[in-house]
């Protein structure tokens, strides 16, 4: 009879959210900062405004090379790698941010009250989001896949 190891690592690390404003008003700003002080490492989240129509270029390195906001935000999204996009726009999500579709989630997602009596950040509790991707992705299906 033959035996097999397995070892798994597992490494804690804060949950990576990013922000989606479709225009940067004070109101829906203030309710990513609020958020965002409640977080571990909420400070390093980035906030994404998907309206560039206002932004202004400055600095040189813009004068070498060719870049669309559009590029630049889906790049800074890769480069973090977010588990996690709340969206506080009104808007779908742009069709370059298609990739991020999957993780996106409007606000309320963050938001839970298990008891009835009183609400908490839904964000460290895994239950909510394992419970939405069972309702979402496997509960009808013929044969679930294996785990």
């Amino acid at each position: 009879m033959s035996t097999a190891t397995v070892q798994i690592n597992c490494i804690t690390r804060p949950v990576r959210l990013a922000f989606l404003v479709e225009n940067p008003d004070p109101t829906s700003l203030r309710q990513v900062f609020k958020l965002n002080t409640l977080l571990w490492g909420g400070m390093l989240n980035p906030i994404i405004i998907l309206d560039g129509s206002k932004r202004s270029q400055l600095g040189r390195h813009y004068l070498y090379q060719e870049s669309d906001y559009d590029r630049e935000q889906l790049s800074l999204l890769k480069a973090f790698d977010p588990d996690l996009l709340i969206n506080y726009s009104s808007s779908t999500l742009p069709e370059y941010l298609a990739a991020f579709r999957e993780r996106t989630h409007a606000p309320d997602v963050m938001r839970w009250n298990p008891w009835g009596t009183e609400e908490m950040i839904s964000f460290l509790e895994v239950w909510p989001f394992l419970e939405e991707h069972w309702r979402k992705k496997v509960r009808f299906l013929a044969k679930p896949p294996a785990l």
